[in-house]
């Protein structure tokens, strides 16, 4: 019996969760070549246009995106690649390739991250970088927002022209 308020889940129910193909279309909703802006949704930079990028590349397996972005303290300019490796063990397995420049300090990374996979099957893509030093979880909300909250702060992702 489940305790007052909480939803009974079977054995049937969560073998759902892990038979869900793994897209990143499940968490940034633009396609390859489009342009975007950064838009601020906390603090200071709230609606505010706080940076600009790319989509390199966005399939299933692959998502490539170039950007910066400039919040108060914080300059970011970065390459980021991410591919799709395995689930395994209530883990999604993505290979990270990142470039950039924070705060005037030059990063760079290749290394395996672990996103959780029920919070992946749910629709949000979160995972730590750079021994930890870097957190990122991206999004897309009922309203189809492209959300990305990282240790620097939230925003939304809005596709424009070239």
């Amino acid at each position: 019996m489940a305790a007052i308020g909480l939803p009974v889940i079977n054995a049937s129910q969560t073998r759902l969760y892990a038979d869900t193909a793994f897209s990143f279309r499940k968490y940034f909703d633009l396609n390859s070549g489009a342009h975007f802006h950064i838009i601020g949704s906390s603090g200071f930079s709230t609606d505010r246009i706080i940076g600009q990028g790319q989509v390199l590349q966005l399939d299933d397996r692959n998502l490539h995106l170039r950007f910066n972005s400039t919040v108060p303290s914080v300059n970011i300019h970065a390459d980021v690649r991410l591919r799709f490796i395995k689930r395994e063990q209530g883990k999604i397995h993505l290979d990270l390739v990142y470039k950039g420049n924070a705060r005037g300090t030059p990063e760079e990374s290749r290394e395996i991250v672990l996103a959780d996979a029920f919070l992946a099957d749910n629709g949000y893509l979160s995972f730590y970088y750079l021994n930890r030093a870097h957190f990122i979880q991206a999004s897309i909300t009922s309203a189809g927002v492209n959300k990305f909250v990282t240790d620097w702060g939230g925003s939304r992702i809005e596709a424009t022209s070239p």
